[in-house]
């Protein structure tokens, strides 16, 4: 049946952002809010006809944003072989659960496993390639790990990519070989990865966009209205057009705004100005450096020079991170954006990234001003107070993945010793005058708005022990 166009919320807290509460009694009418409150007067104005919901106690708030996701990868990933350290709670469990969705019924041409993590479950040793050729001698297989800048591949996969001894590594990437210089399945960071995952079959049109819908579900469901696509990373010829297809279709629970890759934009182009729209095309996602996790982070001093470190990830003592861009071809790329009027959003995890970024920015701006870009750095995980500073001179905004603190924090002093405790300093960026933002970047840790918020607050560890910083 036809849901009604009009209807009154009442019974229970309402949480109107306003102190003191603007009343008990919401009036929405066609999808919008008509009047705040107090029971018996909006009961009244609404007419005798409309329909009265009770919360029962319960308290209505403003939906959440979500400003940093991926919903095509993370919708891709919902039927992927579980292999996570958040549902797993060791390495014979990691295998076991590999193990049956290998042998498992799998429609799909290849195999793909999703959330290995060697540094939640420290124990967890890497495969080999004959590892992984004894798990699925014919059929492609990739395991991805958690923050989705490492992987494993079997030579089914390798094959099908066209990965050979003389494939060049890609800028910021690259591809591990054996003692004879031939692949062994080790994939760095997302330049080399997407090589590999462009030779795996698309997905129907019909199932993408169906995996899309539930993905959009799971975010409703988590109290979302409102979620930024930060790079709609994923298996789709037209994910913007998709998700604007999506957006056409009032039952969608989740409006997006969209941070499109620069192979999905035409630079001569503007986006979209509208506020009020279900899709908005917003900007444009770049990464200066990679993830902390497997030495890809572009931090200003080496990792730390232990166990985790050298043995379970494999870097050799004074490991810096790469950066994906020199200075000149960065502000090359993302000033065709500027001077269209995309806001550009960086992932910047490490302070050389972060000083990369910031330059480009700042020569920009010098050249073509622009009072309001709203220009952004993401997850900033060794954001210094004094790049804080200079972000907030330049009118750069930032967003935080929180989540490093409660999922890794246990590790953090093992990767970087005593620079955890200024891990993720969201602090100092609110003290500094950011109005910052904080999120999950699903997939790489599972949606959950209230955990990141307490995470924030606490910065204590899902593990235990005292906070950080």
């Amino acid at each position: 049946p036809q849901a009604p166009t009009a209807r009154v919320c009442a019974g229970g807290a309402i949480v109107t952002m306003a102190a003191p509460p603007l009343g008990d009694a919401m009036w929405l009418e066609d999808g919008r809010i008509a009047a705040l409150g107090f029971e018996q007067e909006v009961r009244a104005a609404a007419g005798p006809d409309v329909e009265v919901i009770d919360l029962e106690g319960t308290t209505l708030m403003p939906g959440l944003i979500e400003p940093h996701t991926h919903p095509l990868a993370s919708a891709a990933l919902g039927s992927a072989i579980d292999v996570s350290g958040f549902t797993h709670d060791s390495p014979e469990a990691v295998r076991e659960a590999l193990e049956e969705g290998v042998a498992g019924f799998a429609p799909q041409p290849w195999l793909i496993a999703f959330g290995w993590d060697p540094v939640m479950m420290p124990d967890l040793e890497p495969p080999t390639l004959a590892e992984l050729d004894a798990l699925s001698p014919d059929k492609p297989l990739v395991i991805l790990e958690q923050m989705m800048h490492e992987a494993y591949a079997n030579s089914a996969a390798l094959e099908a990519a066209g990965i050979t001894r003389d494939t060049p590594d890609p800028p910021g990437a690259s591809f591990g070989h054996d003692e004879d210089g031939e692949p062994n399945g080790v994939i760095h960071e997302l330049g080399a990865l997407n090589l590999v995952l462009a030779a795996m079959p698309p997905v129907p049109p019909a199932l993408s966009e169906l995996l899309l819908r539930w993905q959009y579900g799971a975010y409703a469901r988590a109290g979302f209205t409102t979620i930024g696509v930060l790079g709609p990373v994923g298996r789709v010829d037209d994910p913007i057009g998709m998700m604007r297809s999506l957006g056409a279709d009032s039952s969608v629970p989740v409006r997006a705004v969209i941070y499109g890759l620069p192979k999905h934009l035409d630079a001569d182009s503007v986006p979209d100005d509208a506020v009020d729209s279900r899709v908005i095309l917003r900007g444009v996602k770049f990464w200066m450096d990679g993830s902390p996790y497997t030495g890809g982070a572009a931090f200003a001093e080496p990792y730390e020079d232990s166990e985790l470190v050298r043995d379970r990830l494999g870097l050799p003592p004074g490991h810096l991170g790469p950066l994906n861009y020199e200075p000149d071809a960065f502000t090359e790329a993302i000033e065709p954006f500027h001077r269209a009027g995309y806001r550009v959003a960086v992932h910047t995890q490490g302070e050389r990234a972060i000083d990369r970024a910031l330059d480009a920015i700042e020569d920009l701006l010098s050249r073509r001003p622009w009072a309001d870009h709203r220009h952004r750095h993401e997850h900033n995980a060794l954001i210094t107070s004094e790049q804080i500073a200079r972000a907030k001179e330049l009118g750069v905004e930032l967003s935080f993945f929180v989540d490093h603190i409660y999922y890794y924090g246990h590790q953090l002093p093992n990767l970087v010793g005593d620079r955890a405790e200024r891990y993720m300093p969201l602090g100092s960026a609110l003290a500094a005058g950011h109005r910052s933002t904080i999120h999950t970047d699903n997939p790489a840790t599972p949606v959950g708005p209230f955990r990141a918020m307490r995470t924030t607050l606490l910065r204590t560890p899902r593990s235990g022990g005292e906070p950080l910083g």
